[in-house]
């Protein structure tokens, strides 16, 4: 008798087991008919999903190449137009030896400021070969020159907010005095941009002119009293190239 029971028992126990299974397959297989009907109900609305996204990625590869291929252009058209201003230059060079390494100050410092006004950029560079190539009494012209073509060559926005106009003026007036190159100035008496600096602050760009932005700040202090704080940006919104020697100063009064 305990043996019949054990049998039922198990026999039970497999049936259970046994109905179990077939409802988990009649569970799988109305899911899997769920999904045929809803891909064959949105089967256009999944096709159009994947041709955006495909169309998205073709559009992020098309800008990226855009933007190497504008990066390519402006290379060598920097390159074209220094090649071609090098070559100009080594013409005024040639007809003007004898002044370069002449006696006449006058006339050398001409030279010097013709060639800077020319292209401050490369400017230094001939300098430093005419001061390895001088005699002794003119080697410090031209390595002097050197220094007033390096700021020549950079780009300085010179932005006041709420200070004394003449205070303003009068700092603009001594940089310009001590050659640098200010091509954009303006005076804000109430309203600043939004964008404006919360203290008097000098933004560059490229790391190698971290030098040069700190004994802007030295001579700057000398002048207001202020020490201007030092931030490098990578938010160029300017020309495209002229990271590399674009600053800008803003002019608070101090706290």
């Amino acid at each position: 008798m305990c043996e019949d029971l054990e049998k039922k028992s198990e026999s039970s126990y497999q049936q259970s087991m046994l109905d179990l299974e077939e409802r988990k397959y009649k569970i799988e297989l109305l899911r899997y008919e769920d999904d045929q009907r809803f891909f064959k109900k949105n089967f256009a609305t999944i096709i159009t999903c994947i041709i955006s996204v495909v169309a998205i990625i073709v559009s992020c590869v098309q800008i990226h190449i855009s933007d190497a291929t504008r990066d390519r252009e402006i290379t060598i058209s920097q390159f074209q137009k220094d090649r071609e201003y090098n070559l100009a230059i080594l013409q005024f060079i040639t007809k003007n030896l004898d002044d370069i390494f002449g006696n006449d100050v006058s006339k050398r410092d001409r030279i010097k400021n013709t060639i800077i006004a020319f292209s401050p950029e490369i400017a230094s560079q001939y300098f430093s070969r005419f001061e390895a190539s001088s005699p002794p009494d003119k080697k410090l012209f031209w390595k002097n020159s050197q220094e007033a073509a390096v700021k020549a060559s950079f780009l300085i926005s010179y932005y006041g907010y709420h200070i004394d106009k003449d205070a303003f003026d009068k700092l603009r007036k001594v940089l310009s005095a001590q050659g640098y190159n200010i091509v954009e100035s303006n005076f804000y008496k109430d309203n600043a941009p939004h964008w404006f600096s919360k203290e008097s602050t000098i933004i560059y760009y490229d790391e190698q002119n971290l030098n040069f932005v700190n004994q802007l700040v030295l001579l700057i202090k000398a002048q207001t009293g202020i020490t201007f704080s030092i931030v490098k940006s990578n938010a160029f919104k300017e020309i495209r190239g002229q990271e590399q020697r674009r600053i800008f100063i803003h002019y608070i009064p101090a706290k």
